[in-house]
């Protein structure tokens, strides 16, 4: 029996993640930015479910975080700011980046939106729909008086994941450097390995504390056999 994803994340999994690819809210070309780096987040965790032996899809679309309390609402909807995720077997959402640390409410945050694991989401009823229209959506969320997460799948897809952590920027928004340029052709599987080996147990999470830029290199660096390794499991995960 695979380890659960939910267990996975919640064993190191997550929290490494944050880590490396969460940064306060932040203003861009292409407009406001909540610092998530979900395409990241839905990458590595969908790339970690197969390597455990489950079924993996991207999924992408529109996220409505709405907390009446707090009288805030954050719409990621039909912008460059539009959400993504992973379903993990039957289980949808299950959303690795979805933090609300950096923002300007009094709700607790979430430990994890995994659809399998509700009491992890620190009270949020999540809401689930398939390429409903927004105006629809946001009315939906008229008058409500409790926190709500409300995901609407647009797009689903199951991809290669060797091919995809070897070429990942036709998915990725690419950055100026880009992460193999600053840290080699390998980091994505190095820091796949490293998310597996922590849900595992086999190994500590690098301190929270050290900086982006020395995580990656220590990943990196003590990876060296990632790609072979990842490569290995997501072969026999799709065999199976």
């Amino acid at each position: 029996m695979p380890l659960k994803i939910c267990d996975a994340l919640l064993r190191g999994a997550k929290a490494g993640l944050n880590h490396l690819y969460t940064v306060p809210p932040l203003i861009h070309p292409g407009g406001w930015d909540a610092g998530w780096y979900c395409r990241e987040h839905a990458l590595h965790v969908g790339a970690l479910a197969e390597m455990m032996g489950h079924r993996a899809e991207l999924c992408g679309g529109d996220l409505v975080v709405d907390l009446p309390a707090d009288q805030y609402r954050m719409a990621m909807v039909s912008t460059g700011a539009d959400h993504f995720w992973c379903k993990v077997d039957d289980q949808a959402p299950i959303d690795a980046s979805l933090t609300l640390r950096h923002l300007d409410v009094t709700h607790p945050d979430v430990a994890l939106i995994a659809s399998d694991c509700p009491e992890h989401r620190s009270g949020f009823e999540l809401r689930y729909t398939h390429r409903m229209g927004i105006d629809n959506l946001i009315r939906r969320l008229h008058g409500n008086e409790r926190p709500v997460l409300h995901y609407n799948v647009q797009d689903s897809h199951r991809p290669d994941y060797a091919k995809l952590l070897d070429a990942p920027y036709g998915f990725l928004i690419k950055s100026q450097p880009t992460l193999l340029e600053l840290h080699g052709a390998d980091v994505m599987f190095a820091i796949t390995a490293y998310l597996f080996r922590l849900a595992h147990g086999e190994l500590m999470a690098v301190d929270p504390t050290v900086p982006w830029s020395e995580a990656m290199r220590r990943i990196v660096h003590e990876h060296g056999d990632a790609r072979p390794f990842v490569l290995a499991s997501l072969d026999r995960s799709r065999r199976r």
